[in-house]
């Protein structure tokens, strides 16, 4: 176990063991992983260099992290830090002791570093480390769709409903290969760059219909980018039901159904209003007749009854008592033929030139308001008095719209 105070004090410390490296900043302890999941383990020596660069002797070999990635991974536990290896393919002879629990890390005064493994004792200036700085190039080296290899062209064209794409790629190191990184995105489908940890492929599945462009970058051992790396470009067709027409299509069709439902429901609140406006007007009219038949058989007849009585009556007199009472009986029969008038009027209105809309509006309207539903009442022609004289006689309405008398009427 190791354990390498910061600034002096023990409170805020980097603590290495078997199990891996951790940072302790005086409440708690926080594991801190390197990327592909490296735990550093086997960690007896830690030692920071002059710029502040953490070294790590452990059972991998070298690490080294920088202080910009040690910030990182106090900030987020999450983090993973990214960092810089010597191992054997770089000469060191074997790795940190896991028996010894002495120190295996110093930094002397002239800033070179020193590290025991378990093959020697090894000791070199950070500073003065070659680097490699030369970018690999970076190529695209297979392309399949749904099991078949395509050509590595730009503007390939893939079948609709493409399943399964597999992009291979590869760069160029002859140092050390193995150490290099890849990054790589698919335009229109990653919103941010994805790292494959150990190899070099590229999956994706039921990619849309649309235009995609894939792009890898590679960093050699030391860390150095590729930033233009490579890139092809390739659409996906449409099939039928994917295609931009048919989409419009049936949001025409889903349109068109949702306005036939609405007319559909809008007849039928209508077919609602007028079947309860014919039945009041039914009922009323009903009613009305009644009253009217009522009105005949009793009161009219019994007037009728008195008028003949008085005019036999007067019939009897002389000539001088029968004067006075000779306008009686033509007074009466003027009242009894107003009282049948009435009784016409209760069988049916008499309407005049708007008085058939006007009544179907007063039906109407409340209802509506009641239901929720729009009315809407439009008259079309001009009204013929005739008729409805005929069905409807009043002396009142053969005044008004001056028409003759109808059959009817004469017979009364």
């Amino acid at each position: 176990m190791a354990i390498l105070p910061v600034d002096g004090s023990v409170a805020r410390a980097w603590i290495g063991g078997e199990n891996g490296l951790a940072w302790y900043d005086g409440k708690r302890f926080t594991p801190v992983t390197g990327r592909g999941g490296d735990p550093f383990a086997g960690i007896n020596g830690m030692v920071f260099a002059a710029d502040g660069t953490l070294w790590l002797n452990g059972g991998a070999g070298l690490t080294a992290i920088s202080p910009g990635e040690q910030d990182k991974a106090r900030r987020d536990a999450a983090y993973r830090v990214q960092f810089e290896r010597l191992d054997y393919r770089d000469g060191l002879p074997g790795t940190a002791s896991g028996i010894t629990p002495l120190q295996s890390a110093i930094r002397s005064s002239d800033g070179k570093l020193w590290f025991s493994t378990m093959g020697g004792t090894v000791a070199f200036d950070p500073a003065a480390l070659p680097k490699n700085r030369l970018a690999p190039p970076v190529v695209i080296t297979f392309l399949k769709a749904d099991g078949q290899e395509l050509a590595l062209v730009d503007g390939l064209r893939l079948a609709p409903h493409t399943g399964a794409l597999e992009i291979d790629f590869t760069a160029l190191s002859y140092r050390a290969p193995e150490r290099m990184r890849f990054r790589y995105r698919l335009e229109g489908v990653d919103s941010a760059w994805q790292e494959p940890e150990r190899r070099r492929s590229a999956y994706y599945t039921n990619l849309a219909p649309g235009q995609y462009r894939f792009r890898v970058l590679a960093s050699n051992d030391d860390g150095v980018w590729n930033e233009q790396g490579a890139a092809i470009t390739f659409e996906v067709a449409p099939s039928l039901t994917q295609s931009a027409w048919f989409r419009l299509l049936c949001a025409a069709v889903l349109a068109a159904g949702l306005w036939l439902l609405h007319r559909m429901r809008l007849r039928r609140v209508a077919w609602r209003v007028t079947r309860r406006v014919t039945a009041q007007m039914t009922e009323r009219l009903a009613e009305r007749e009644r009253i009217a038949r009522e009105l005949h058989d009793t009161v009219l007849q019994s007037v009728q009854g008195l008028v003949l009585k008085i005019g036999a009556a007067v019939q009897r007199l002389r000539e001088d008592e029968r004067k006075p009472l000779e306008e009686a009986p033509q007074a009466a029969g003027q009242v009894l033929g107003e009282g049948r008038d009435r009784v016409a009027g209760l069988r049916g209105e008499s309407l005049d030139q708007a008085g058939l809309a006007r009544a179907i509006a007063e039906y109407g309207e409340p209802l509506a308001r009641e239901s929720g539903a729009r009315f809407e009442l439009v008259t079309e022609g001009r009204p013929r008095w005739r008729s409805m004289c005929a069905t409807n006689y009043s002396p009142s309405c053969a005044r008004r719209s001056g028409t003759p008398l109808c059959t009817r009427s004469r017979r009364r």
